[in-house]
């Protein structure tokens, strides 16, 4: 691995590992807010946040393919996208709400530079 694309495979691995985190206790998001009411909703935080971000992590690390790192990151900035709005609409913590934010947007950029650096 070349030094320009250590920090998309830092974030590959950061997206992993927080997928295996929630995946074992979606209660790990609850510091953001995020909680579920019923085990239904436990269910969908363990695939999501779990099950989809593991495979994210994962399919990058393991390809080291450009468009696997650029799609990963294009999701992160999307989602970003959707959160601003949210911000707006919604009203959420805004301590909260922009952690989040800018979590993702700096998960989503260092991702899609690894697009760059391959």
């Amino acid at each position: 691995m070349e030094l320009a694309q250590a920090p998309s495979t830092v974030a590959a691995v950061a997206v992993l590992v927080l997928g295996v985190i929630v995946a074992l206790k979606p209660t790990a998001l609850e510091i953001v807010g995020v909680t579920a009411a019923t085990p239904l909703g436990r269910t969908e935080i363990r695939a999501v946040f779990g099950g989809m971000f593991m495979a994210m992590g994962a399919v990058c690390l393991i390809t080291q393919h450009p468009y696997a790192y650029l799609t990963s990151g294009a999701l992160w900035l999307g989602d970003a996208l959707v959160r601003a709005l949210a911000l707006l609409f919604d009203r959420p913590r805004l301590a909260e709400g922009l952690a989040v934010l800018g979590t993702g947007l700096v998960i989503g950029g260092l991702l899609m530079s690894g697009f760059w650096t391959r």
